[in-house]
């Protein structure tokens, strides 16, 4: 007979009986979670308390169904973070591909790649109207932590819509910008290319995060993500301060600022989406 059965046929408390028979009450509870076994010790006095009824074999058998158990579970865990994965990572890697058209179309003037970013943020809108709806449907599964799972998961998508919508919304200003031919100072464009770079880490941080929930990862975009937002209102600042001493062009002032902008708010739900992948669903 299995120990937990044993205590509950005499429906006594585990921590009561252990103390009753000089066994810690927490070795007792460790071993329950299945994160310790005992020591011979241990497992001598209990044998010995059951009088038999719990023997040296139930003792190994309770700890490896508990192990078990475990296993199980976290194989159930590793399929849906799976599951979620193959379903952003279309729309994470047009989120990428907007980034490269965008970033193209702002450092060499290029029309094409412009077309690509229009085409491209049609294409993400559509697919984020569809996944609302797959997750949707998800979310009415029976298990509690797989529907709680897609909750965030609907919350997720929520935000990386936005991102999308605000990747789409650098074809004004960058249109402008190609349309007038306007000169940006090599500051300004050190700075915008830097924002091109840091944010298409965070958006691949995001899907490797949903494959892998790395701690260290959910950390590191979380911290960036801000340090990105506070970088747009401080090169905003600086934009201003180049302006009064005539070293940018006072046409340029307008299209990055509404680039700043966009990436502002991208970097705000990047924090959310962050937010959201660290809390236990």
């Amino acid at each position: 007979m299995d120990l937990r059965t044993y205590l509950q046929k005499l429906n006594e408390r585990p921590s009561n009986w252990a103390k009753k028979h000089g066994i810690d009450p927490a070795t007792l509870s460790r071993f329950f979670a299945g994160k310790q076994t005992f020591k011979l010790e241990t497992a001598k006095k209990i044998v010995a308390a059951t009088q038999g009824a719990v023997s040296y074999e139930d003792l190994s058998l309770n700890l490896l169904s508990l192990k078990s158990g475990e296993r199980r579970l976290a194989m159930a865990e590793e399929q849906l973070a799976a599951e979620q994965a193959a379903i952003l990572g279309p729309s994470i890697d047009k989120l990428l591909a907007m980034l490269g058209a965008a970033r193209d179309a702002y450092n060499r003037h290029s029309r094409a790649s412009l077309q690509e970013l229009q085409d491209l943020a049609g294409a993400v809108a559509q697919d984020f109207t569809t996944l609302a709806r797959q997750v949707e449907a998800l979310v009415s599964r029976p298990e509690e932590r797989e529907r709680q799972s897609f909750i965030r998961l609907f919350s997720i998508l929520s935000r990386l819509e936005v991102i999308g919508q605000n990747l789409g919304g650098l074809t004004p200003p960058i249109g402008k910008k190609i349309k007038d031919g306007v000169l940006f100072s090599d500051k300004a464009v050190t700075q915008t290319n830097y924002l091109f770079d840091q944010h298409a880490g965070m958006i691949r941080s995001i899907l490797d995060i949903v494959k892998t929930d790395n701690a260290f990862l959910k950390k590191y975009v979380l911290e960036e993500s801000r340090k990105l937002v506070q970088a747009c209102a401080d090169f905003a600042t600086e934009h201003e301060e180049r302006l009064i001493e005539g070293l940018c062009l006072p046409q340029a002032a307008p299209i990055f600022l509404a680039i700043l902008d966009r990436f502002r708010t991208i970097g705000e739900h990047e924090m959310e989406v962050a937010t959201q992948l660290t809390r236990k669903s």
